[in-house]
C-alpha cells in the first residue's frame, strides 16, 4: 500500500515538473509594466469671416395678375442695376424664380373665399467675398452698401446676412497642429517632475469642431434701415464678429 502511494506521487510531480518550468520562463505582468501616459490637448483658432450672404425678398400685390408680375419685374431690374453700380458682378447675384399667387381671404358674411388680387414674390440672395473687394474695404462696410442699395430700390423685406469662412481646412489644421502640441507638452511636462522621458506615440484620436455661419435676422436690420440718419446704414450694424474652430485630441505615449 505504502509503495503505491509512494508511486502515486511520484508520477503527479512528474507531470507537474513541465508546467512549472513553463511557468518560470512566462514573464510576470503587473501594473508596472504598463509604461504609457495618455493627455488631452486642444487649442482654438479664431478668423474674422471672409464671405457675407445677404437674402431680400421683393414683394407686389395688385388685382391684375400680369401687373402683379410687371410691378415685381421693374424692381427686380432696379436693384440689380444698383447693386451692379456697387461693383458686385452677377455671378455673385443668385435671382429666384418670380412666383405669382392669387391671394384670397375668407369672407364670413358671404361664407367662402373671395378674391384679393394676385401676390408676385421673388427672393434673391447676394454673395459677397472678402477677396474681391479693395484692399481698403470691410466686409460690413460691403454689406452696408447691398443693404443699402436695394432698400433703396424697392425691396420688401431683408432676411438675414450670413457669415461664414471660405476655406475651413486651412484653420482646421492649423487648430490640430496647436492642439496636437498642446497634448505633447503636457506630456513632456509631468514626466520631466517625475523623472521621466517620452517615448513614441502609441495611439491618437481627434475631434474638430468647424464654426458654423454666423446669422443676423432680420429684425436687427430693420432697425438699421428705420433709422432716421437715412443714407448709408453704419457698418457696425452689420458687424460679422469672429468665428472660431476649435480642436481636441487624445495622445498615448510610450514612457521610456
Amino acid at each position: 500500500m505504502k509503495k503505491s502511494i509512494v508511486l502515486t506521487l511520484v508520477l503527479i510531480s512528474a507531470l507537474l515538473l513541465p508546467i512549472q518550468k513553463a511557468a518560470a520562463l512566462e514573464p510576470s505582468c503587473c501594473p508596472n509594466d504598463i509604461r504609457s501616459i495618455s493627455l488631452d490637448g486642444e487649442a482654438s483658432v479664431t478668423s474674422a469671416p471672409d464671405i457675407a450672404v445677404i437674402d431680400f425678398t421683393i414683394e407686389t400685390n395688385d388685382k391684375d395678375f400680369r401687373k402683379a408680375r410687371e410691378h415685381n419685374e421693374t424692381i427686380s431690374a432696379n436693384v440689380l442695376n444698383a447693386i451692379r453700380i456697387i461693383n458686385l458682378s452677377d455671378q455673385n447675384i443668385n435671382l429666384k424664380n418670380l412666383n405669382v399667387n392669387e391671394i384670397n381671404e375668407y369672407d364670413h358674411k358671404q361664407q367662402k373665399s373671395i378674391s384679393r388680387g394676385y401676390r408676385a414674390t421673388r427672393n434673391f440672395q447676394v454673395n459677397i467675398f472678402k477677396r474681391n473687394l479693395k484692399a481698403n474695404e470691410t466686409l460690413s462696410e460691403k454689406v452696408a452698401q447691398v443693404v443699402n442699395a436695394a432698400s433703396e430700390s424697392g425691396i420688401t423685406q431683408l432676411g438675414s446676412v450670413s457669415y461664414s469662412i471660405e476655406n475651413t481646412y486651412a484653420l482646421k489644421n492649423k487648430a490640430l497642429k496647436q492642439a496636437v502640441k498642446n497634448a505633447k507638452e503636457k506630456a513632456e511636462l509631468m514626466l520631466t517632475e517625475l523623472g521621466a522621458k517620452l517615448g513614441k506615440v502609441k495611439s491618437v484620436s481627434e475631434n474638430t469642431y468647424s464654426p458654423q455661419p454666423y446669422v443676423r435676422t432680420y429684425a436687427k436690420l430693420a432697425m438699421a434701415m428705420d433709422a432716421e440718419s437715412s443714407s448709408m446704414p453704419e457698418p457696425d450694424a452689420y458687424s460679422e464678429g469672429d468665428m472660431t474652430v476649435t480642436s481636441r485630441v487624445n495622445i498615448t505615449f510610450d514612457i521610456e
